[in-house]
């Protein structure tokens, strides 16, 4: 185990943790978040789970002192860890970006293509766009 970090340290220096010490708040994670849909089941996506979430937190924070490391070396790992991640976010935001759209218009293009187009117009209140095997108006349900 290694003192806290300082700044002449290396970034590449890190306390050896043990493994189910490093997995010991995602096991807790996990638990409260069972729990969690347990109890509340329905309605176990509100306030919750940010309890669940903190708690995991708090389970890091205490492993992470209890073998040593600073303050300012879990900062820099939770920055290191949103920043490489936040690539992979940006990613999938543009790949949306061009996917959602073009099933939207795939999806019109499909509809309107199974549609046959009628000039058919009801007699009695005069709408327009029904079926081409209408018998009945689709305004006024008389017959066409």
């Amino acid at each position: 185990m290694l003192p806290e970090s300082s700044s002449s340290q290396s970034d590449n220096l890190r306390p050896d943790v043990a493994l189910w010490a490093a997995w010991l708040p995602v096991v807790v994670l996990i638990i409260l978040l069972a729990v969690n849909v347990y109890i509340f089941s329905d309605n176990a996506t509100f306030g919750s789970n940010q309890i669940a979430l903190w708690l995991a937190a708090m389970v890091a924070g205490v492993v992470g002192r209890f073998h040593g490391i600073g303050f300012q070396l879990m900062a820099d790992g939770i920055a290191r860890s949103v920043h490489s991640a936040m690539s992979a976010i940006l990613i999938l935001l543009g790949y949306s970006l061009i996917i959602v759209p073009t099933g939207f218009v795939s999806a019109e293009l499909v509809s309107t293509k199974n549609q046959t187009v009628t000039t058919q117009s009801c007699p009695h209140c005069m709408a327009e766009g029904h079926a081409a095997d209408a018998v009945f108006c689709r305004v006024c349900g008389r017959s066409v």
